[in-house]
């Protein structure tokens, strides 16, 4: 529901619920982490790391490849 609200339309498939891996994220991670995430399409990853505000800073990387809608 989210990112229908960010994107004012359903764009991704089945994004990860931001609060899941917030809690993920504090539980694997510390402060000062950097997290990796090598299909960050919906941008959930780093929704969820921002979530965690300034008291327990980490880093992100997202990486995506262009879809090509053609190929499916």
């Amino acid at each position: 529901k989210v990112l229908t609200e960010i994107f004012g339309e359903r764009v991704f498939h089945a994004p990860k619920p931001v609060g899941l891996l917030a809690d993920i994220v504090k539980f694997a991670t510390k402060s000062g982490d950097l997290v990796l995430d090598a299909t960050g399409g919906s941008g959930t990853t780093a929704h969820a790391i921002l979530s965690l505000g300034t008291a327990e800073p980490r880093q992100f990387v997202l990486c995506q490849q262009k879809h090509d809608s053609k190929a499916d």
